[in-house]
């Protein structure tokens, strides 16, 4: 019993210390960013502390989504074809966290300023 938690722990402890750091450039900055504002999203879920990026959408999107599989590969991108739709997703990272914290943000700044 006492093994297994060690190596929870140690492999939790290698996950943070090797996270993988992205050099992104302004081209796949702009595609997120504009997916963002259609069908992607970020999502923060579970245990993970970081955030990733997703999106799915109709058939007739599924060479757009492979035209941005294809530009967002020097990030991990991953995209999965044999389900009903489409997925385009990421690994959860920093950077995506970075983004969503920006989102939640200017959520909540928005809200503060609606006036009744």
């Amino acid at each position: 019993m006492e093994t297994s938690s060690t190596l929870g722990c140690l492999r939790r402890r290698e996950t943070t210390e090797f996270a993988k750091t992205y050099t992104v450039t302004e081209i796949e900055t702009n595609i997120i960013i504009g997916s963002l504002l259609g069908d992607g999203s970020l999502a923060l879920y579970g245990r993970s502390k970081n955030a990733y990026y997703r999106e799915h959408g109709c058939d007739k999107q599924l060479l757009y989504r492979i035209w941005k599989f294809e530009k967002l590969q020097n990030l991990d991108f991953r995209i999965n074809t044999n389900c009903k739709y489409a997925k385009l997703s990421s690994h959860s990272n920093a950077y995506f966290t970075d983004l969503y914290n920006v989102n939640v943000n200017m959520k909540v700044h928005k809200s503060s300023n609606i006036k009744m």
